[in-house]
């Protein structure tokens, strides 16, 4: 019987490695804190930022081109499951070996970060999406 909740016990601990929860945050932009949604993830940087570039070109999303402070940027662009209106979405994923980090910034263009106060939808689906981004 130990054997068997033993066994249970580590397939949820392993199972549950892959979660995450996306939640708000802020981070470093141009030298000033924006609203930010990060999520970790239990796999290398390399693994979840090839995931990332591959949905977006799935998507027909054009390639990013580097922003400021080690993020990059897709500009200009629309993703049904964030929202329906054209966005600016900064992206950094830091590594750190064994799990990394993902930040998205969502703008409304000119470096008019979304927040919860304002976006609240569009902050909501963000963590949704990222939630569910590993999948």
């Amino acid at each position: 019987m130990k054997k068997y909740i033993l066994s249970i016990a580590l397939l949820a601990g392993s199972l549950s490695s892959f979660a995450q929860d996306a939640k708000e945050s802020t981070t470093l932009l141009n030298k000033i804190n924006q609203p930010c949604i990060m999520a970790d993830y239990a796999m290398s940087g390399e693994v979840i930022e090839g995931a990332l570039i591959k949905k977006m070109t799935e998507s027909k999303i054009s390639k990013s081109s580097k922003a400021t402070d080690g993020f990059k940027l897709y500009k200009g662009i629309t993703i049904p499951e964030i929202t329906k209106e054209t966005i600016d979405l900064y992206y950094r994923v830091d590594d750190k070996k064994t799990s990394a980090t993902v930040y998205f910034l969502v703008s409304k263009g000119y470096d008019n970060f979304m927040k919860k106060e304002t976006d609240s939808l569009t902050i909501e689906n963000t963590k949704m999406y990222l939630n569910k981004f590993v999948k």
